[in-house]
């Protein structure tokens, strides 16, 4: 376990942040390392999920989930709060914009600068 603990800290897939423990969830730097790579226009953010999923296999909300964890695991409400969560970070963090209909976009900040 601690090889594979330091391979998710050392990518930035695991942090202690908000925590003494170690626990799956992406550091600033990983997701802005995301954002960047993959963003060039607003995208609305089901479909950065999708994205990331399709390229990168990672699960953040409940539709991907869906399709990746064993359905007597799966709660959807668990990951509908991981969903909603990653997007107030982002847009803490000005790598997204939450529009007055509810809907967010992820934006690339670097992209308006070009």
């Amino acid at each position: 376990a601690d090889g594979i603990t330091g391979l998710a800290t050392r990518s930035g897939l695991a942090s202690k942040r908000g925590t003494n423990r170690y626990r799956y969830a992406p550091t600033d730097e990983l997701l802005r390392a995301l954002v960047f790579a993959n963003v060039t226009s607003p995208i609305e953010e089901s479909a950065f999920l999708r994205h990331l999923h399709g390229r990168y296999r990672i699960v953040i909300g409940p539709t991907e989930a869906k399709r990746e964890v064993l359905s007597y695991l799966f709660d959807e409400t668990d990951f509908k709060k991981n969903r909603e969560r990653f997007g107030q970070h982002l847009v803490g963090m000005g790598l997204a914009q939450r529009m007055s209909d509810a809907c967010t976009y992820i934006v690339n900040p670097m992209e308006s600068l070009a």
